[in-house]
């Protein structure tokens, strides 16, 4: 069965985004605004990619086409195959956060190398076993991978990544703020991840600074990959206990307002705003009681200013 890119939007920019990333993947491709049109795209294309132009969501836009358009997803499609394109960052969409109808969240910067980490994000989508940092670089990308036994080798981690960042020439701000993420996500992947058969974390509550033996399924594992243009990060946990509502809800939250509060019940997903936050861009991908893999990419750029305007993404593949 034949797999498009369907661009709902109107903006030319958006739409010749759509043709590249149709080129990159190889899939057939289309255009459209017309809700009609769309539904009926979507029945007769069952294995469609929707980019999905999500600025008329924005305060003081004249353009009431989003709320026709969002309905015609829910019905068609499912959020893991909707990617919402915008200008701003997701808590500035109060209107879109009331829509759970998308799973991917990229904001409009195509500048090479978007095009290509979105395209291979957008063909992941579409696998039945996306997980692996591999899926996102091309196949003869090599992976260096470090497996963490004990609690007490995160800072050792930690530092690997930042040794092998620094042979890459990414260093300062931009090499301090991938070794805080990574520190973060290992923090969760070591001490919110684990949960026991009913679903209770059981090392929540443990000092983060304790001497702790990791069994086999507790064991977590960091993967570095890099490509011409960007780098890849993935922390993963054998539980699969960081959900897709709770990740994509708590990035929901304007984190510059008292909306932010540290989020609570299993998984939290503690620190997640502070990657995203700090600029780095994150997927993650879940599966209940198997693994959840949280992945950071960015941008190999010559400076924190030049960074600072590179791609940004928040993806969620769950299942």
């Amino acid at each position: 069965m034949k797999k498009h890119i369907l661009t709902v939007s109107a903006n030319d920019t958006d739409i010749q985004f759509g043709q590249r990333v149709s080129e990159l993947t190889g899939y057939d491709r289309a255009a459209l605004t017309d809700p009609e049109q769309i539904s009926n795209y979507l029945i007769q294309n069952p294995r469609t990619l929707v980019l999905w132009d999500t600025d008329s969501a924005k305060p003081g836009s004249p353009s009431d086409l989003i709320m026709k358009i969002a309905p015609v997803l829910t019905a068609h499609t499912v959020p893991g195959r909707v990617f919402a394109l915008s200008s701003v960052m997701i808590s500035q969409h109060p209107s879109l956060n009331k829509m759970p109808v998308f799973g991917h969240f990229l904001l409009k910067r195509y500048l090479d190398p978007a095009p290509l980490i979105y395209s291979k994000i957008i063909r992941a989508s579409l696998l039945q076993h996306p997980f692996g940092l591999s899926n996102y670089f091309d196949s003869e990308t090599k992976v260096q991978r470090i497996e963490l036994k004990k609690s007490l080798h995160k800072t050792a981690a930690v530092q690997a990544v930042e040794n092998i960042l620094s042979k890459r020439g990414i260093k300062g701000r931009i090499s301090s703020l991938v070794a805080n993420a990574v520190d973060e996500l290992l923090m969760n992947a070591i001490y919110d991840a684990p949960i026991d058969g009913d679903g209770v974390s059981y090392r929540r509550e443990v000092d983060r600074n304790s001497d702790l033996e990791l069994n086999d399924r507790e064991l977590v594992r960091l993967e570095v990959a890099e490509a011409e243009k960007y780098i890849g990060v993935c922390i993963s946990d054998q539980f699969g206990s960081l959900s897709k509502d709770v990740v994509l809800g708590f990035l929901r939250k304007d984190y510059q307002t008292s909306e932010y509060e540290a989020p609570k019940g299993k998984s939290g997903g503690l620190g997640l705003h502070g990657i995203v936050n700090a600029g780095l861009s994150m997927l993650l991908v879940s599966r209940p009681d198997f693994k959840t893999e949280v992945m950071i990419f960015f941008p190999k750029l010559p400076s924190y200013k030049d960074f600072k305007s590179g791609f940004r993404f928040i993806s969620v593949v769950s299942y």
